[in-house]
């Protein structure tokens, strides 16, 4: 299991912009990030973390992240909660589908809701499914990674706390400390796909020889 934040995405162009999803005005949030978002690609960090889907290591992804760099690195929708919502998608707050966000999408959802950004502002709740959903994996989690997350930011610092308490094995990819330092079993203070990919690399490797 796995937990990013904004760490990861540095590497692809983005800035760092933990805290700026809680903006109070989400037209000032889109403002404030003056990035191309279109021409912003997944980098080795991201196709590190597809790789481990792929070998059926990764049963299950929560991002801090709005950028959508996870689904478009190739993700799949059904193992990923993203916390703090994507750029790319709305949201029914009624039954929580989500849709593209796209200039001939339908207003309403079939269930009645008015679709809204997906993106969650300050004084908001994260969605309850994909937090109840975080907090339920990390439970059964034999592995927990922090990737690019300082951890400061609540309740989502507290899903690798529980996995830990849980008898989960903690590794923490991040430069710069964490609330979870005393915590960790493996500590890397290093560049996040550069060590994500390292990781990897060696995980084949391992895969390999016992074949």
């Amino acid at each position: 299991m796995v937990l990013t934040g904004a760490g990861i995405s540095t590497e692809s162009g983005l800035p760092d912009y933990r805290g700026v999803w809680q903006l109070k005005d989400k037209s000032k949030l889109y403002k404030s990030l003056s990035v191309n978002w279109k021409k912003v690609e997944p980098n080795a960090g991201h196709l590190a973390l597809v790789k481990l889907q792929e070998l059926k290591i990764l049963k299950f992804l929560i991002s801090q992240n709005i950028d959508n760099l996870h689904l478009k690195s190739g993700i799949h929708k059904d193992i990923i909660a993203e916390l703090h919502g994507n750029m790319t998608l709305v949201r029914c707050p009624k039954c929580g589908k989500k849709i593209e966000q796209t200039w001939d999408r339908p207003s309403r959802c079939e269930c009645g809701g008015l679709f809204e950004s997906s993106i969650v502002k300050f004084g908001d709740k994260l969605p309850k499914d994909e937090l109840d959903t975080s907090f339920e994996h990390a439970e059964l989690a034999d592995v927990f990674m922090v990737v690019g997350s300082s951890l400061v930011t609540k309740p989502a610092g507290n899903i690798p706390r529980l996995a830990k308490m849980k008898g989960a094995k903690l590794i923490i990819i991040n430069r710069g400390v964490t609330t979870l330092e005393n915590f960790a079993d493996l500590r890397f203070n290093e560049d996040c796909s550069e060590t994500l990919s390292a990781l990897v690399k060696k995980i084949i490797e391992i895969k390999n020889e016992q074949h």
